[in-house]
């Protein structure tokens, strides 16, 4: 699978999981962990745009992909929100 697609999907699950649970610790980590162990081969498993910026830093991941990684991580993000909002309509 296409890194891009990796991280966004990667993401846009974290976030679900961060929104829906309502903090909760164990579902956070078991998520981010089972992520990263799915989708870590093929994208690094950043999921994060700091993340990816530290990655670029150390030089395990190009600089050209930090923007590209960022933007689809961002979306994930908001796709998660909008679907988090969308439930929770009052």
């Amino acid at each position: 699978m296409h890194p891009y697609l990796v991280e966004f999907i990667g993401t846009f699950i974290l976030m679900l999981a961060i929104l829906f649970s309502k903090g909760n610790w164990f579902v956070i980590g078991l998520t981010l962990g089972l992520a990263i162990l799915i989708g870590g081969k093929s994208s690094g498993g950043c999921f994060n745009p700091a993340v990816t910026l530290g990655a670029c830093m150390t030089n395990s991941l190009p600089y050209s992909s930090l923007l590209p990684y960022t933007v689809v991580e961002v979306l994930g993000a908001i796709l998660a929100a909008m679907i988090y909002l969308h439930a929770n309509k009052r």
